[in-house]
């Protein structure tokens, strides 16, 4: 499971003690890092990222063949499950439990309701099961199964039959080319 904070070096030094009491965290990566921090803690589970959370998550896209995964785990979730989305919470500072950064929909509060109640909900775990033999495009790629897209599928009308991104990829399927 991955971990998204705003860097601080409090939280920091706290998250040590998280992902050793909790090891299904299995990594961190703190965003908004300048690099005017100099003692930041040096840890494998732990990445520095200069940009900003919704630059991570929402306009990052797979640049080129190097960003795939080749592991054999990751194509079989990727069978089943959107496996960028599969099992992902996304925690707002207002506690607020929604499927990705800046989805509309608030499916409980921390605090207020329960979290496994919360991702264990059909409608919250819907989007986890759209894989990309859904989604236009996508369904055609060859390297769909491991493709770590984090763009998030949606239908303009109920009855479409696939999905769609609003942002392009950078891979052409038809062409077999990557656009630059």
């Amino acid at each position: 499971m991955i971990l998204y904070v705003e860097y601080s070096r409090e939280i920091e030094k706290e998250l040590l003690n998280v992902m050793r009491k909790f090891p299904r965290f299995s990594e961190v990566v703190f965003y908004n890092f300048a690099a005017k921090f100099a003692n930041y803690i040096k840890n494998e589970s732990f990445n520095y990222d200069a940009n900003t959370l919704e630059d991570i998550l929402i306009n990052s896209s797979v640049e080129s063949i190097e960003d795939f995964i080749l592991n054999l785990d990751v194509y079989n979730e990727s069978l089943q499950y959107n496996f960028m989305l599969n099992k992902s919470v996304h925690i707002n500072k207002a506690g607020e439990m929604k499927n990705f950064y800046n989805d509309l929909k608030i499916y409980g509060r921390l605090g207020v309701d329960e979290f496994q109640k919360v991702v264990a909900n059909d409608d919250f775990k819907l989007i986890w099961q759209i894989t990309k033999d859904q989604i236009e495009i996508c369904k055609d790629c060859q390297f769909r199964y491991i493709c770590p897209d984090k763009r998030i599928p949606f239908k303009d009308n109920i009855s479409d039959k696939y999905y769609k991104h609003k942002i392009n990829c950078k891979f052409n399927p038809y062409e077999n080319s990557w656009k630059v």
